[in-house]
């Protein structure tokens, strides 16, 4: 089989890699626009074939990013595109990312090879409701073709999906899963307690609520730290709020930090994982952060908001706290109280542990992607 994404694959998407290595009734090949140099390593599975159209092009800032997801296939690569799966003759194609999809998909549905789309958060969030309505139309003979299955990481997402044309059918609950055995693997600890979130520094993650509840709850645990990975348009804005704040000395802001022993270990010996997305100005949100399920399968417990699928794996008051988006004081107030207690914080980082193996597991989430490949491939999906 296929798998097919424009930019195999940038380096916060791990849990692509590591879906495409992992399986294990289905061999896998890429196929993609561009495969980037800084192919972030699979924390499990074998390397495969990647078939690139493009072995270099400029990089996309985050100002024509839109537009960049919402091009047109021109007819060279349509052509690569074809030869290519014509000569791979694959049962199935995977694409990942829905704006992916419908960008190569006049090739897919012209070749009538079935198709299974993940959809992860950006392309569902905000694409639809992009360029005054011309993002919707960008996704819509996808939506409504009988050749494709939808895969929607949380419940939540799969209504969503619906709402903006997809048939009631083709939309199933499949999340990417994690390995579980390399997030358990003991880390070096570090002498202070500290608070850690990993995100790209971009609006949605909601670092700038993260810095000023963090500052309050600081008045009361002046001992514990705040560290911060990953990088991104926001970084200096984050740090001088941090110094605006009085509290730069207490933040560690240690940009991108590939998955290695060094990350492992940051989760390993952190007190909590705290990650309160919110809805971006420009409509952009979140699927189901994977680093909320990192730090679930290292055993903490999760100081979160109530936003996307979040909820989907966060049980406020069981494996952590959720609180409202933007509302910086019950933020505060949830951070002071998973400091607080330290039976807490053991009990709900246990019940993070549970329930990331019940649902996130790769293994078993390998096994249940190649059941909804059989399911499908055996059905009609010629449509």
């Amino acid at each position: 089989m296929l798998h097919y994404l424009r930019d195999y694959a940038r380096p916060t998407e791990t849990f692509v890699v590591n879906q495409v290595c992992s399986l294990q009734t289905y061999s896998s090949e890429v196929l993609c626009r561009r495969q980037r140099i800084d192919v972030p390593a699979s924390t499990t599975g074998s390397p495969v074939e990647v078939h690139s159209f493009a072995a270099t092009e400029r990089r996309i800032g985050h100002g024509d990013e839109m537009l960049y997801r919402m091009r047109v296939l021109s007819p060279s690569e349509g052509r690569y595109y074809a030869n290519t799966i014509v000569g791979v003759h694959p049962n199935l194609l995977h694409a990942h990312f829905g704006t992916d999809a419908a960008y190569i998909f006049s090739v897919i549905r012209r070749l009538r090879v079935p198709l299974v789309v993940s959809w992860y958060g950006y392309d569902i969030a905000r694409i639809p409701r992009g360029m005054c309505g011309l993002g919707r139309l960008y996704l819509w003979s996808l939506l409504r073709s009988r050749q494709v299955m939808h895969l929607a990481m949380t419940p939540q997402m799969a209504g969503e999906i619906r709402a903006i044309g997809a048939r009631e059918d083709s939309v199933v609950v499949h999340h990417h899963g994690i390995d579980l055995g390399y997030w358990s693997k003991t880390g070096t600890p570090r002498r202070e307690p500290y608070l850690l979130m990993v995100g790209s520094l971009v609006e949605k993650k909601g670092h700038l609520h993260l810095l000023r509840a963090f500052a309050e709850a600081g008045t009361i645990y002046r001992d514990v730290r705040l560290v911060l990975v990953g990088d991104g348009p926001l970084a200096k804005q984050l740090t001088t709020e941090a110094k605006r704040l009085g509290i730069a000395s207490r933040v560690d802001f240690l940009g991108y930090v590939p998955h290695s022993a060094l990350l492992r270990g940051l989760y390993q010996s952190a007190i909590a994982f705290v990650h309160p997305s919110t809805t971006a100005r420009n409509g952009d949100q979140e699927g189901l952060p994977g680093t909320i399920l990192e730090a679930m399968a290292s055993g903490l417990p999760v100081v979160a908001t109530r936003h996307a699928g979040i909820p989907y794996a966060v049980e406020s008051g069981v494996n952590g706290i959720l609180v409202e988006e933007r509302c910086e004081g019950e933020l505060r107030d949830a951070i002071v109280t998973i400091l607080g207690d330290d039976q807490m914080r053991r009990r709900m980082g246990a019940q993070s542990r549970k329930r990331v193996n019940a649902d996130f597991d790769l293994a078993k989430q390998v096994q249940r992607l190649e059941s909804l490949y059989d399911s499908f491939t055996c059905g009609d999906a010629a449509g």
